[in-house]
């Protein structure tokens, strides 16, 4: 998963869990919680994401708390466009 694709779409379209995890593993400090939790740590700002067992994509909630991690240190906009689509 790129940046890009996390801010694309308004709903998740199918973005995985698998290609978030490597993107948040990137860009922040993870820890996986003996509760199945994701606690991740980017730029200073620590979110808890909650894994959904036996679901392999995200929810919109889930979308929308990733976008929000990665918004607030610069990684992209919330209003749908990417720096990497910006001129």
């Amino acid at each position: 998963m790129t940046l890009a694709q996390s801010f694309r779409h308004l709903r998740s379209h199918s973005i995985e869990w698998q290609s978030v995890s490597l993107l948040l593993w990137q860009v922040g400090d993870v820890t996986e919680r003996h509760d199945g939790k994701l606690e991740v740590t980017v730029s200073g700002e620590t979110t808890v994401l909650t894994t959904r067992a036996g679901n392999k994509d995200l929810d919109a909630q889930q979308v929308v708390e990733i976008r929000e991690l990665l918004a607030a240190p610069g990684y992209g906009t919330l209003d749908g466009k990417s720096r990497a689509e910006q001129p």
